[in-house]
């Protein structure tokens, strides 16, 4: 079990990362080709499209996948888990605004981490989750956040 405050840390780690990573022509060009049949300025279809291709099996994505094993260390992949942090750098990549959230039922048990995204990518006027695990209620429990701002 991971407590509040080493989800917290774990997760400033994934954002620091992230930001490195994001501009990594492999990450970038995976954003291009997860996007490429969404229309200019379609930020629903881009979000969705690459949430589809991390969900799937895409050798891409696997690429990225490689990266962030890499560089991200075991301590923040066991506390975040891979996919939410491949799914963080690409949109991020991309251009929205975003924060990986980590969520428990309480401060000693936090046990999930999703990606929370602004939209639009101008001036976001929402924000939406992206979790792998959507059967998850967030109406309870607590909640720690990390994002770019942080650093």
């Amino acid at each position: 079990m991971t407590t509040s405050i080493e989800m917290k840390s774990a997760l400033r780690l994934a954002v620091r990362n992230t930001m490195r990573l994001s501009v990594h022509p492999t990450v970038r060009e995976t954003a291009i080709v997860l996007s490429s049949g969404c229309t200019s300025r379609d930020d629903d279809c881009e979000l969705k499209s690459v949430f589809d291709g991390v969900s799937g099996r895409n050798r891409q994505v696997d690429e990225v996948r490689e990266l962030v094993v890499r560089g991200y260390g075991k301590d923040v992949l066991q506390a975040c888990g891979v996919d939410p942090c491949v799914l963080f750098a690409l949109v991020s990549t991309m251009g929205f605004q975003a924060e990986l959230h980590g969520w428990g039922p309480n401060k000693t048990n936090m046990d999930r981490v999703y990606v929370y995204v602004g939209i639009p990518k101008r001036d976001p006027r929402e924000f939406v989750a992206l979790d792998f695990e959507p059967e998850v209620r967030y109406e309870s429990g607590y909640t720690v956040s990390a994002k770019v701002v942080d650093e």
